[in-house]
């Protein structure tokens, strides 16, 4: 855990050190040359990544400067959670470049191999529901109403509440049972729900407490957040509207909230970017890795 701490602790140095030399903050600086802009980035990586080189001189400065604001400075979200808010990301786009550069990037800010497995498994679990939703053609208005309800009544729910519920992934349960269960949960069935055959309901509702409900290894307002994020750039409507309340339920400002979203904005450029671009993936992943190598170099003279 101290390694992984004094390599984010260098991170955080390096960008002290950056905005100290150029004695402004990246939103105001201002007439770089490209060969002062490419200084910074040999100082901060060790080195020009190649698709920078790739953007032209009317954009380049605000392009850097930019990255360096959403992605690379402190903000509401922390550095790790805001880099697993770029594995669901990149999962959710199907990203190959993304899902390499945010897991490199997790690691480096402390991400363990679980929450990063948590990051994208829940960016799954979106995207089902997601498809779903959209699939069956759920009632907008009514599922907002849904939403609300469910919201209100986790609100007067005491802190165990849910413990008298059966585990999830108890085994089967019948279609009665489970709506009991979903009573005791929300105070009604949602209609969401009542679409699920017999089938595939039990499990359906398991794993949906699993991953939505139930404690796991990233923090509730994180997983949250999470899913404000993947919601957007999946452009699902019904996502948007849920994550974001169920985000506020535990705890997530206004602040926090913005960020999530405007962190999947800029990945969805860099993706669509890279993917246009069709950069060298080889050389995109070896320069990942020679740049965070690099800060832990730093690292080991802090």
């Amino acid at each position: 855990m101290r390694s992984r701490s004094v390599v984010v602790i260098a991170l955080v140095a390096v960008m002290t050190i950056w905005v100290a030399a150029s004695g402004a903050h990246a939103q105001t600086a201002a007439g770089k040359t490209r060969a002062e802009i490419y200084a910074e980035m040999e100082a901060m990586f060790g080195a020009v990544p190649s698709f920078f080189k790739l953007v032209p001189d009317a954009s380049l400065q605000l392009e850097w400067d930019l990255m360096k604001r959403v992605q690379m400075e402190p903000g509401p979200i922390p550095n790790k959670y805001r880099e697993l808010i770029g594995v669901a990301l990149s999962a959710a786009t199907k990203c190959r470049y993304c899902s390499y550069f945010h897991t490199e990037i997790a690691k480096l800010n402390g991400a363990t191999n679980e929450e990063i497995e948590s990051a994208a498994h829940y960016a799954k679990h979106g995207a089902g529901w997601s498809t779903y939703l959209y699939g069956t053609q759920a009632d907008m208005a009514k599922f907002k109403s849904e939403i609300d309800a469910m919201i209100a009544h986790f609100k007067t729910l005491p802190p165990d509440a849910l413990a008298s519920l059966p585990p999830a992934g108890s085994g089967p349960r019948t279609r009665e049972q489970v709506r009991a269960e979903m009573t005791t949960a929300f105070g009604f069935v949602p209609s969401f729900f009542d679409m699920i055959p017999d089938a595939t309901l039990t499990l359906e509702w398991d794993l949906f407490r699993r991953l939505d409900m139930e404690p796991g290894v990233i923090p509730d307002k994180y997983r949250a957040l999470i899913g404000v994020a993947v919601s957007a750039i999946m452009k699902c409507q019904y996502c948007s509207y849920a994550d974001t309340e169920f985000a506020r339920l535990s705890g997530a400002t206004d602040a926090e909230i913005e960020d999530a979203v405007h962190y999947a904005k800029s990945s969805a450029g860099w993706s669509t970017y890279l993917n246009g671009m069709q950069v060298d993936y080889n050389q995109f992943t070896k320069e990942i890795s020679a740049a965070c190598d690099f800060i832990r170099a730093q690292s080991a003279k802090q």
